[in-house]
C-alpha cells in the first residue's frame, strides 16, 4: 500500500498486522491418559508404575520456542503465494509420544545401628518421537514471486519450508527401554547425622541403540512439481539415517538425543555410572 502524510510520501510497503490467528487457521488439541499405581509387597517393598498414554497431540503449529514469547508464525503471511498442505501441514507435532513407561521398585533394610540400605530399579520405557519430512529454507519458485506480483506486493517473503509427505509427524524415530539402578546406604554417626552414600547405575543392560537420526532432505528438482512450481519429491542427505552427533534437529525441535540418556547433561548411549557422597543432619 501507498502512504502520503502531512505531504510526506512513505512509499509503497505492505501493510503488517499482527494478531491471534482464526482458530481455523491455527490448531492443536492434546488428549492424553495416564495410569498411575503403587502397591507395598512387603512394609519394606513397594511397586511403583506410571504411563502415559498420548491418543492425540495433533495440528498444524509446534508453539513458541524457549525464550521466545513475542515469537511470530508466518500462518497466514502471503496466502495467495502459499499451500498449506505444503507448507502448513496438519499431523501429529514433534512432541508426539505414543506411550512412557516408567516403572520402579525399591527395597529397604533397616540396620539398627548399622545403617539404612537401599536398593532401586526403573524400567523406562519410550515410544519413538513423531518427525516430518521436510526441507528448510526453500526459495520462493518462480511461480510464487509471480504470484506475489500480480497480487501487488511490494516486497516478498524470505525463504520458506516445505513438506513432501502431506502431513506433518508422519514419520517416528524409534522406540526404546533401558533398566537402571541404584544403591543408597546411611549409617548414623552421631544424633541425626548421617553420612551416605550412591551408587546409581543408568541404562545398566547397555542400550546403544539408534533412537533418532539426521531427517535432512532438499528438493529433487527432477520430480513433478505442484500449482507453485515447488517439486514433490525430495533427495535424502547423504548422513539422513545416521546419527549426526549426539543431538539432532528436525524443523524447529532441536537438542534431540540420538541414543538412549541417563539424565540431563550426562553423555546420550551405554551405561553411565554415578557416584553422590553426603551427610544428612
Amino acid at each position: 500500500m501507498g502512504c502520503v502524510r502531512n505531504c510526506i510520501s512513505a512509499g509503497t510497503f505492505t501493510n503488517r498486522l499482527y494478531m491471534n490467528a482464526p482458530n481455523d487457521q491455527v490448531y492443536r488439541k492434546y488428549q492424553g491418559l495416564v495410569f498411575q499405581s503403587r502397591y507395598r509387597i512387603t512394609d519394606n517393598w513397594s511397586v511403583n508404575g506410571q504411563d502415559t498414554v498420548q491418543l492425540q497431540n495433533y495440528g498444524d503449529y509446534e508453539g513458541e520456542g524457549s525464550n521466545t514469547p513475542g515469537s511470530t508464525s508466518a500462518i497466514g503471511n502471503y496466502p495467495e503465494a502459499f499451500d498449506t498442505a505444503r507448507t502448513f501441514p496438519f499431523g501429529d507435532l514433534q512432541n508426539f509420544e505414543r506411550n512412557r513407561l516408567r516403572l520402579w521398585s525399591i527395597y529397604n533394610w533397616q540396620m539398627g545401628s548399622r545403617g539404612a540400605l537401599s536398593v532401586s530399579g526403573l524400567l523406562r520405557v519410550d515410544s519413538g518421537l513423531a518427525y516430518s519430512l521436510a526441507a528448510k529454507n526453500v526459495p520462493l519458485t518462480s511461480t510464487q514471486t509471480a504470484i506475489l506480483t500480480a497480487a501487488g506486493y511490494p516486497d516478498q517473503p524470505g525463504p520458506q519450508t516445505v513438506f513432501f509427505t502431506g502431513a506433518r509427524g508422519d514419520q517416528n524415530f524409534a522406540g526404546y527401554g533401558v533398566f537402571d539402578m541404584s544403591i543408597n546406604y546411611d549409617v548414623p554417626v552421631f544424633r541425626s547425622l548421617k553420612p551416605w552414600v550412591k551408587f546409581d547405575v543408568y541404562n545398566l543392560l547397555n542400550n546403544e541403540k539408534l533412537i533418532a537420526w539426521s531427517t535432512t532432505v532438499t528438493p529433487n528438482k527432477a520430480t513433478p512439481v505442484d500449482n507453485l512450481g515447488l517439486p514433490t519429491g525430495y533427495t535424502p542427505s547423504s548422513t539422513f539415517g545416521t546419527a549426526t552427533g549426539n543431538t539432532v534437529t528436525n524443523l524447529n525441535n532441536s537438542n534431540i538425543n540420538t541414543f538412549p540418556l541417563a539424565f540431563a547433561g550426562a553423555q546420550p548411549g551405554g551405561r553411565t555410572f554415578r557416584v553422590s557422597v553426603g551427610f544428612r543432619f
